[in-house]
């Protein structure tokens, strides 16, 4: 377990700078669904034909749209701890991680926006044989909510799983294969409107030498 204290100069940061707002508007596409009617243009240089020039989703809401940059704080407070464990044993293997970071700007108070979720993976697997391996693992976060003061990158909790397997074919190759996010769970870590990437199903191999 590591346990840490820092106040800090100059400390990386983003913040945001301007806000611009946006009314209703018409769409230029014609999704799925969609009740809008294509509009045509009744003259044409072909006779009896028309040209759609437009269709689209008409959008009569408010769009509000945030403008950010990247600051260095003047003082700040960051701590935190980390905390791991791990057994292996000939026939099976295990590891428990948690982390947890809080800090702020001393000078204004708020917290920082870098802050990172709290965060507890657990990974179990077992060896069949000797030389081969099979696991699976679990990542719960609890969330970027009420750590950052930017509410527009508050993200929210989430939590996925992935499986892998491996075999030490001999003493310089080893395959693995496997997946991450295997139920394809939509979420943030940084931001709410930048997501992480979906299922990925992988296949690689290790050569030593």
């Amino acid at each position: 377990m590591t346990g840490f204290y820092k106040q800090g100069e100059n400390t990386f940061d983003s913040e945001i700078v301007g806000r611009s707002t946006t009314n209703g508007f018409n769409g230029f596409a014609n999704p799925p669904g969609s009740n809008v009617p294509a509009q045509s243009a009744p003259n044409t240089p072909f006779p009896g034909a028309t040209a759609t020039f437009f269709s689209g989703l008409n959008f009569n809401g408010v769009l509000n749209r945030a403008f950010r940059q990247s600051v260095n704080r003047d003082e700040t407070e960051i701590y935190g701890f980390e905390f791991s464990a791990d057994y292996d044993h000939e026939n099976w293997f295990a590891q428990l991680n948690y982390g947890m970071l809080r800090g702020e700007d001393r000078q204004t108070g708020l917290n920082l926006n870098s802050i990172t979720g709290d965060e507890l993976a657990l990974t179990l697997g077992i060896r069949p044989t000797q030389s081969t391996q099979l696991g699976v693992y679990g990542i719960w976060n609890g969330g970027r909510a009420g750590l950052v003061n930017d509410t527009n990158i508050a993200t929210s909790a989430y939590d996925i799983y992935g499986a892998f397997a491996s075999w030490q074919v001999n003493e310089t190759l080893e395959l693995r294969v496997g997946a991450d996010n295997i139920f394809d769970t939509a979420y943030e870590r940084t931001s709410t409107s930048l997501q992480e990437p979906g299922r990925n199903v992988f296949v690689q191999a290790t050569l030593h030498w």
